[in-house]
């Protein structure tokens, strides 16, 4: 592991495992020769032996090391984005989801698994459930992962909370809505979606 010392390139250095000084002083010396090694490797990789590197990946490889995700060269912090609606989108009687005139839509969302939070305050006219969900680039929405109310007198505030794992180089999703009958109407209020990416795929 020495062979790439720069000293040592004019005089080969051996350790005296013969000597009699304690075990102490052995993995002390030890430890300062890793070192030293390391510091040259770093200052001049090409130096390292091609059989030293395949020994490291194949040990990194099966030893499972924890390392700080804010180590790992290119990683960009986790954020949590967030889109807004404040208007109202009053008497909706459609019972297929459809999206809002004026959103709230997240979009440029990279690669990643998220946990997805969307929120909405919900009126129900209509003798059934009214829902909010969103749609993953232009797909259909999951109405497991919607906010859902009942029939209700006032407005009732519903959140919902799902994971999503958006392959895409560029994702968006779109906050839509719908009531389950036909036979009344919902109004919609406040509505936020928020993504938070976890995990890189």
């Amino acid at each position: 592991m020495s062979m790439f010392l720069p000293e040592q390139t004019q005089t080969q250095q051996t350790v005296d495992l013969s000597s009699s000084a304690p075990a102490s002083d052995t993995s002390q010396a030890d430890i300062a020769l890793m070192q030293r090694v390391f510091s040259a490797a770093m200052k001049s990789p090409s130096l390292i032996p091609e059989g030293f590197m395949s020994y490291m990946l194949d040990w990194i490889q099966t030893q499972r090391l924890s390392i700080p995700i804010g180590q790992v060269f290119g990683f960009s912090r986790f954020t949590a984005q967030q889109a807004n609606a404040t208007s109202f989108d009053s008497g909706v009687t459609t019972t297929t989801f459809a999206a809002f005139s004026d959103g709230p839509v997240l979009s440029g969302l990279g690669p990643g698994n998220y946990v997805v939070i969307i929120a909405c305050d919900i009126r129900s006219n209509s003798g059934a459930a009214a829902r909010m969900g969103y749609s993953v680039n232009g797909g259909d929405p999951d109405a497991i992962k919607s906010c859902t109310v009942q029939e209700s007198v006032g407005f009732i505030s519903a959140a919902q909370v799902a994971i999503e794992r958006l392959s895409d180089p560029a994702n968006t999703l779109t906050a839509q809505r719908r009531i389950d009958v036909a036979a009344g109407n919902a109004d919609f209020g406040f509505r936020s979606i928020t993504a938070l990416k976890y995990a890189n795929l």
